[in-house]
């Protein structure tokens, strides 16, 4: 438990914020990093480029639909074609592929990892946690239906400009004009505008929080599995400790991890277990993830948290209103799943706000988290060993 409380009040309490790609960040990855070499063969940080203007992308491509429809009154088929690499490219950005992005300014953030080998591995095991913090400018129930509802209303939108520029483009070649496309076109300009300084009043809309159960709690929570592990390693399995930094900027530390280890989406036995807002609320694990499309959780892993849930008093549930950690590894086919609490309306606790502080949360809550993550590991591990010994 000291170890645990003592995590906790570095990354929460002496640090006071962990923005992405800020000193702070910086810091606790170093921490993290020493607290992790007595525990794995190697650790070292990692350091990669961060995007650096992440809130502004949003409004960004809303701003290139506004374009999209200007242009769409004088020539719709241009319109049409260039609102389709706009609309393209806005989709893969959403499930983890940057587009424009990486045209974008970038700035240095860093991961920190550790790894421990096993001599006999029938399976790879990857614990994960995000470092970073994010604020939250709305009321929570405003938070939970702007992250499930705004991004359909504006794939939405995107769709009814295409389809206006569609219609005058057939009209044109045929020689007719639509009639009500003229109001269509002002009122999707008059959308995307609204959409457009929402999205930079909320880039500009920035609180500092300590993000005590968001994340801290579940980098505390992957410390303890590492220490544990240290003394009673999980049998026939390497693990691998990440703590991610700038998740909150496009999810620049997950993405960096599956660029450097392309087999974490490629390999069988390789399994993703994220940890994120531990500290407080009901223990859950995930069976399905994604705002947009629910992308089943790793079949292997639900069924191994399903075993040993009863032992932890921990629920599934699916998540929809917010990307976690492990989103990314699922859109890219990783085998993955998330530990993590949630309250009543289907957040952690204490999301993005000033209460985020380390007396909200419950260390003997993390452990309890950490326990079960670490049993979902070594239930996957002892599965995958029992079916090579089989086929063997």
């Amino acid at each position: 438990m000291d170890s645990l409380e003592k995590d906790l009040q570095f990354l929460a309490g002496g640090l006071a914020e962990r923005q992405a790609q800020t000193d702070e960040e910086k810091r606790a990855a170093q921490y993290v990093t020493e607290r992790l070499k007595p525990s794995t063969q190697k650790a070292n940080m990692v350091d990669f480029p961060g995007l650096g203007t992440s809130r502004l992308l949003f409004p960004a491509y809303c701003g290139e639909f506004i374009v999209v429809s200007l242009v769409s009154f004088w020539w719709p088929t241009i319109a049409f074609f260039y609102g389709m690499v706009i609309f393209l490219a806005y989709m893969a950005e959403f499930i983890g592929y940057p587009v424009f992005s990486r045209l974008l300014p970038h700035y240095a953030s860093s991961n920190a990892a550790g790894v421990s080998q096993s001599s006999t591995p029938f399976a790879f095991i990857v614990f994960t946690a995000y470092l970073d913090t994010d604020d939250n400018p709305l009321t929570r129930m405003e938070a939970t239906l702007a992250r499930f509802y705004l991004h359909y209303v504006v794939i939405l939108a995107m769709v009814g400009v295409l389809a206006v520029c569609g219609i005058d483009a057939l009209g044109a070649f045929y020689g007719r004009v639509h009639p009500h496309t003229d109001w269509m076109r002002w009122a999707n300009m008059g959308l995307f505008t609204c959409f457009a300084i929402a999205g930079v009043l909320r880039a500009m809309a920035t609180f500092d929080n300590p993000g005590a159960n968001n994340n801290a709690s579940g980098v505390t929570a992957m410390l303890h599995i590492a220490d544990r592990l240290r003394e009673n390693p999980i049998e026939h399995a390497s693990v691998l400790f990440c703590a991610t930094g700038s998740h909150f900027a496009n999810m620049g530390g997950m993405r960096a991890l599956l660029y450097d280890n392309p087999a974490v989406a490629d390999t069988n036995n390789i399994y993703v277990i994220n940890i994120e807002g531990v500290g407080a609320g009901s223990l859950h694990y995930t069976r399905a993830e994604g705002i947009l499309h629910q992308t089943p959780c790793a079949p292997e892993l639900v069924e191994a948290a399903a075993k040993t849930a009863d032992d932890y008093d921990a629920a599934s549930c699916a998540i929809h209103n917010r990307r976690t950690n492990a989103y990314l590894p699922l859109m890219r086919g990783a085998r993955a799943i998330s530990v993590l609490r949630l309250e009543d309306d289907g957040l952690p606790a204490h999301y993005g706000r000033g209460s985020d502080v380390c007396d909200n949360v419950d260390v003997a809550a993390i452990q309890q988290a950490a326990l079960f993550a670490e049993a979902i590991g070594r239930e996957v591990a002892r599965s995958d060993a029992a079916v090579l010994h089989h086929d063997g």
